[in-house]
């Protein structure tokens, strides 16, 4: 699990730095949705709930690029939203991992 560089949080993380901290130490609780960059081509977003993490095949999987973190199902959804937003906006080609810094090198 890779962390973006401009990290988006839905408004209802109070304590983004705890957040944070929880989901770099491994630690996936229950309430929490992570949204990253998907692996498929035909996706440009994918919602997990952070409990999904727990699974054996996803336990320290360096694969994921987290660019977000919500509360709710819902709020994830909104946050896909702005996300594609704002990157569409920079970037009309909606290059996601270029728009959070995510170099492609380090990603072989």
């Amino acid at each position: 699990m890779r962390f973006a560089k401009n990290f988006y949080f839905s408004k209802n993380i109070i304590n983004k730095t705890l957040a944070l901290n929880l989901l770099s130490r491994h630690l996936y609780p229950a309430g929490l949705f992570v949204v990253t960059i998907s692996e498929k081509e035909d996706e440009l977003l994918t919602i997990y709930s952070a409990k999904e993490f727990n699974k054996p095949h996803m336990i320290k999987n360096d694969s994921f690029l987290v660019v977000g973190v919500a509360r709710t199902k819902l709020s994830a959804e909104k946050l896909c939203t702005e996300i594609v937003s704002d990157c569409y906006k920079e970037d009309p080609a909606l290059d996601l991992k270029k728009f959070f810094g995510f170099n492609e090198e380090e990603d072989r």
